[in-house]
């Protein structure tokens, strides 16, 4: 019998209804009495497929106890993903003794309870490669907080989940995989691996429509870049052609100026360019010139005087979009690039190429497809850079 030991990690991971494929016939087979609308049977499902995952994942599935936690979204109560449903299915799990369950006390918002399937559950259900990921919601808005908030339907969301359906059909259509050789050696990923089943994305902007918006969700992202270049695509090998100094590029064409040579290559730090690179993405980001000097002494290592000079080169380097640092820009570019990336990936599939997208690049089969995406990738960009500079 398969080990359904798995080390537990310490970030629990959240009820997200995003996983489907354990049916009805699985759990009466397992001996759990079906019962309740077709709509808490969904739930039911969906709840097994994702305490399953996380048991893969040697992780909790934390959830909520609060009402109000699921009326945020209207699609929860279309699906049957309901505060009822969800309270009834987790005792029927632990009437089962299939479950572990930790629950928050009544009035602490830090933390959601929490439950993990027992052995017991993962050997009666037999760990299944069926497993798929279908994310709930593809448009995710989220408050300043970074808490998920409800928002209303317009044209502009109906579009922006019409291309996510667009590029989560065709990313389905294929068949993507990464040979065992190539499997991390220190993580959870083996063949029964429930990851590669994740395939399908969703956006997710963060206090407006023009933060944020980044494509998020796909196995291949969380890879380290030498094994995703690994990936095949119907056993096709793959190239990874991405955009070179795309923020510094935007931020430029927003101030109506064009970025002259490698953004990252500052006077007298001419052989630390990852370090400058990294000061670069924290003077986009940070709300402060002194919040910024910390960040960089932390990440870096460096001492306060040296992170001084580099922030002070980078500054002189690109005087002419100085005003903009230090404002939180970065997650406006975001939304710029992720807009971009977005235009690349529908023009290619026009042309018959499915790529997948990282967040400044694509993983796409080598030869006249990647050579296409490439021509793609420099119209979509130049009409974007004209257009923020007019």
């Amino acid at each position: 019998m398969r080990d359904t030991h798995f080390p537990l990690k310490r970030t629990d991971k959240k009820l997200t209804f995003g996983w489907q494929g354990i049916t009805n016939a699985v759990l009466s087979d397992a001996g759990y009495a079906i019962s309740g609308s077709l709509k808490r049977q969904a739930c039911r499902r969906a709840i097994v497929s994702e305490l399953l995952v996380a048991a893969r994942e040697g992780r909790w599935l934390s959830y909520s106890r609060r009402e109000e936690h699921y009326s945020v979204w209207p699609v929860y109560a279309v699906r049957g993903f309901t505060y009822t449903n969800v309270i009834a299915i987790v005792e029927e799990l632990r009437q089962m003794n299939w479950i572990e369950e930790q629950r928050s006390r009544p009035g602490d918002l830090r933390w959601q309870s929490r439950m993990r399937a027992k052995p017991e559950m993962v050997q009666c259900l037999q760990l299944r490669e069926g497993l798929i990921h279908v994310p709930v919601q593809l448009i995710i808005l989220k408050d300043a907080d970074g808490k998920i908030v409800r928002y209303q339907e317009t044209r502009m969301t109906r579009r922006l989940r019409r291309d996510v359906e667009i590029l989560n059909q065709a990313f389905s259509s294929v068949r993507i995989e990464l040979p065992p050789e190539h499997f991390p050696a220190d993580t959870w990923f083996d063949p029964t691996a429930l990851q590669f089943s994740r395939v399908r994305g969703y956006r997710v902007f963060n206090g407006s429509w023009e933060r944020g918006g980044r494509l998020y969700g796909p196995f291949w992202q969380s890879l380290a870049k030498a094994i995703r270049k690994k990936i095949t695509i119907n056993g096709a090998a793959l190239d990874e052609p991405d955009f070179q100094h795309i923020h510094p590029r935007l931020l430029y064409a927003l101030h109506g100026a064009k970025l002259a040579s490698d953004a990252y290559f500052v006077r007298g730090f001419e052989t630390e360019r990852q370090s400058v690179k990294v000061a670069w993405q924290i003077v986009m980001n940070s709300s402060s010139r002194q919040s910024a000097l910390s960040a960089l002494v932390f990440k870096e290592g460096h001492t306060v005087a040296k992170a001084n000079k580099i922030l002070g080169a980078v500054e002189e380097r690109h005087e002419p979009i100085r005003s903009s640092f230090y404002s939180g820009v970065g997650v406006r570019l975001q939304a710029i690039d992720s807009g971009l990336m977005m235009d690349v990936e529908l023009a290619a599939l026009a042309d018959g190429i499915i790529a997948l997208p990282i967040h400044d690049s694509f993983l796409v089969p080598a030869g006249r497809p990647a050579s296409r995406l490439r021509e793609h990738m420099e119209n979509c960009l130049g009409r974007t850079l004209y257009r923020l500079s007019q």
